[in-house]
């Protein structure tokens, strides 16, 4: 009760309503993609995942500081990807991007409290500030599921 996690790329909201139908904590998902937050919204309605939200927009125009749990599924490696691997081709996709979505991410959870914990699956595409522990380590699917927690202000 009282944890709010962001789930940075919700995607079609899997994450997110899951995790609000099986817990007790609130669950925002962000995703830049218009048809697959509205997918989100539309599944979590029909569910009835009331402590699932979704916001269409970019994950860094939130606060999350707001937040004491953040999710990420690989949310940047379409950048690398090549065209037939990409989700569609309404975004931009350069190594340039790439790499300023890895620097915002780190200048942003350096800032986060004590405490706040992220889970990465698959890869994050940049290493997590040395402020933060990992917790645990998991396969799901072939590919790694980590915990972490920050430990260090």
């Amino acid at each position: 009760p009282g944890d709010r996690i962001l789930d940075v790329g919700s995607g079609p909201g899997k994450v997110c309503i899951v995790g609000a139908l099986a817990t007790s904590a609130t669950f925002v998902g962000v995703e830049r993609r218009m048809d697959l937050h509205e997918h989100a919204r539309a599944a979590a309605s029909q569910l009835g995942a009331t402590r699932a939200a979704f916001v269409h927009g970019d994950a860094f125009d939130l606060d999350w500081h707001n937040f004491t749990g953040l999710f990420f599924y690989n949310p940047f490696g379409e950048q690398l990807f090549s065209d037939p691997n990409r989700i569609d081709q309404t975004l931009e996709f350069t190594q340039a991007q790439y790499d300023h979505y890895c620097a915002s991410t780190i200048a942003r959870l350096t800032t986060l409290r004590a405490g706040t914990r992220i889970v990465v699956h698959h890869e994050l595409g940049c290493e997590l500030p040395s402020s933060y522990q990992r917790l645990r380590d998991e396969r799901s699917s072939g590919t790694d599921l980590r915990l972490w927690e920050k430990v260090t202000r």
